[in-house]
């Protein structure tokens, strides 16, 4: 079977923590090599009962490295991520200091 999957374009930063979508609309939400702490609570009100997060963007290791940020406003501190959503249960956690990022998979209890 298929799921519907919506796409839309949206200033997220000038969103502040109230994304355009409704509350508990998401099955899952992904973000990829972004960082905007105001977010963290908008996207946990987005997920759905047993929702997943996966979410995966750089560590202040990053500034070491040519290339990606150098801004420590866009990068984790060490354990930053897996605090930045502690109405979430945890699934999976790292950080990869070779690449320099931090990786979480958590869920919304249902």
């Amino acid at each position: 079977s298929t799921l519907p999957v919506s796409c839309f374009r949206a200033d997220l930063e000038a969103a502040g923590s109230a994304l355009p979508l409704a509350p508990g609309s998401c099955g899952a939400v992904l973000v990829f090599r972004f960082l905007f702490r105001p977010l963290a609570s908008g996207i946990v009100n987005l997920l759905a009962p047993g929702g997943l997060l996966l979410y995966e963007t750089f560590t202040r290791v990053q500034a070491e490295r040519p290339g990606g940020p150098s801004n420590p406003a866009f990068m984790l501190a060490e354990g930053e991520l897996s605090e930045l959503f502690p109405g979430l249960r945890t699934l999976a956690y790292a950080e990869d200091p070779e690449n320099g990022c931090a990786r979480l998979a958590a869920q919304k209890p249902g």
